[in-house]
């Protein structure tokens, strides 16, 4: 398994598509609350990752991601896992760390390395080689792709980068790219028919192991709520339940 300091086992992984499908169901019971109160921002970032990883997916099918909120730890986010069967050799674990901004119009610039500069770039923020940073661009701007990769090649951050965004708000459809550490080709993708590709069990547990072949082992202990799912406490968001 790729090195990093994270017990897979503890929680249950899930699918991005059950993310989704998860958040939907929030947002029927909670409205558009779920898009700015401080209650459900665990919720929103897990589907800025979800949607990122089923991006990541378009990009390179061999990216099937399972995900969980990160429960562990202040930082960071959101953590992905992918199995990958070798040659001769054990299922490779590969494990993400996943750091979600959001790019929107109350930020001061329109340059997106800039803005990685003052956010999750800045010289404040230490992320290595094992985190993924997804910029979600939330603001009517011109994106240049070579210039930004340019730009991050000059800086050289050791994390990964991808740029995600909608094209309307009121469709699935969504654009990803990563400007590094490779830079990408622009996808545009429905997020339902992505959906509908990407084939893995909803909820998994993961182990630690010398297994040469994928198999599937189905979590002890299963969410049974979308509030567990995010960890939301039911009264913290009573005020805000659609009646």
């Amino acid at each position: 398994m790729d090195s990093v300091d994270y017990s897979v086992q503890r929680f249950p992984w899930y699918s991005p598509h059950l993310i989704i499908k998860s958040i939907n169901k929030l947002t029927k019971m909670y409205g558009g609350n779920i898009e700015d109160k401080r209650e459900f921002k665990l919720a929103r970032e897990m589907f800025d990752a979800a949607v990122a990883l089923l991006g990541s997916y378009e990009l390179d099918s061999s990216n099937k991601y399972f995900m969980q909120a990160n429960l562990q730890s202040n930082s960071p986010d959101v953590m992905s896992a992918k199995q990958t069967e070798l040659l001769n050799a054990p299922i490779l674990l590969e494990l993400n760390q996943i750091e979600v901004v959001t790019m929107n119009e109350y930020s001061e610039t329109d340059n997106v390395v800039e803005f990685l500069k003052k956010t999750k770039l800045s010289p404040k923020k230490s992320y290595s080689e094992k985190t993924l940073i997804v910029v979600v661009i939330n603001k009517r701007i011109q994106i240049d792709r070579k210039k930004i990769a340019d730009e991050l090649k000059k800086i050289n951050p050791k994390p990964a980068i991808y740029i995600l965004g909608k094209l309307a708000r009121d469709n699935d459809q969504w654009t990803i790219f990563s400007p590094w550490p490779l830079l990408t080709k622009f996808v545009i993708y429905s997020l339902s028919d992505t959906m509908k590709k990407f084939q893995l069990p909803d909820c998994v547990s993961l182990h630690r192991g010398f297994k040469y072949k994928i198999s599937y082992t189905e979590p002890k202990t299963v969410t049974t709520t979308v509030q567990q799912l995010f960890s939301i406490k039911k009264d913290a968001i009573k005020k805000y339940r659609k009646i």
